[in-house]
């Protein structure tokens, strides 16, 4: 049965497996076969020809935040900082549920899991993903020279060692764009007035530290939303959990589906955030 992997990766020497996945169909090609089936009506496990359109629409603004996430983290030679596990763990669970057939192996929530614990391995950077066990792994690289007579190849075994940062070029890191210039692009996107951090989608729920806005819920009226048809100027709302804070001071907040720029706080949080100090 074909498997997936999880690897450690250091700053210097070879990735090391974490964990493994027994049938891949149940990683990678999950979100691969749910996005081709929802957004083109793929009802079969995708081929390339079918791959490459999917993957034609990553961050066009045709998918919504999570599933760019998850895509884009299927892309060959993909590292994941420590800094990024949770938001792309956040990404996984919800794709999990978005894609979740009681008939179909299913091991994005699991991976999501081992992502969270992964952030405690004191010597690793990040982690990287073999996403099938079935062809090459990408991140096997040949150990010296691999040159060898015609007549001589069919019986010729090279030697592979798992891929390092420090020696190999290729790889890339997941989010490597400059988030300055990510909240450049947004500052025309969505603005929340009024608005409150509170630790679930209940408006009853209690109210958060801005300091621990990570992992909770904004709510506020919505201003300038893409979807305006549904949410238009002063809808109030709440959002799905917050990710990221982009940069420190530029009132960026990242939800799992959306960049919001903050304006006012509510008057009722803003004094209980004073009575907090």
């Amino acid at each position: 049965m074909s498997y997936a992997a999880m690897y450690g990766v250091p700053a210097e020497g070879p990735f090391v497996v974490l964990h493994r996945y027994k049938n891949a169909m149940g990683t990678a090609p999950r979100i691969w076969n749910y996005l081709g089936e929802s957004y083109y009506g793929f009802v079969h496990s995708i081929g390339e020809p079918e791959l490459a359109v999917v993957f034609d629409s990553l961050a066009t603004g045709l998918y919504r935040s999570h599933e760019d996430v998850c895509l884009n983290l299927t892309a060959d030679r993909c590292i994941v900082r420590k800094a990024d596990f949770q938001r792309v763990s956040q990404a996984l669970y919800l794709m999990h549920d978005f894609s979740y057939k009681p008939d179909q192996v299913n091991h994005l929530a699991t991976i999501a899991g081992h992502l969270m614990l992964a952030e405690h391995f004191e010597d690793y950077i990040g982690v990287a993903f073999m996403w099938t066990s079935v062809g090459d792994d990408v991140w096997n690289t040949p150990v010296g020279e691999q040159s060898i007579a015609e007549e001589d190849r069919e019986e010729f075994v090279p030697d592979f060692r798992l891929w390092d940062i420090s020696r190999d070029k290729g790889h890339r890191f997941l989010f490597e764009a400059d988030l300055t210039e990510q909240v450049k692009e947004a500052t025309e996107g969505p603005t929340l007035q009024n608005w409150e951090i509170r630790y679930s989608q209940y408006y009853g729920s209690a109210f958060v530290k801005p300091d621990n806005i990570v992992g909770h819920i904004l709510h506020g009226n919505v201003y300038n939303h893409p979807r305006k048809d549904e949410l238009p100027d002063s809808t109030f709302v709440h959002t799905s959990t917050v990710v990221s804070v982009p940069c420190t001071g530029c009132g960026k907040v990242q939800t799992c589906n959306t960049l919001y720029t903050l304006g006012e706080m509510s008057e009722g949080y803003a004094k209980w955030c004073k009575e907090q100090a």
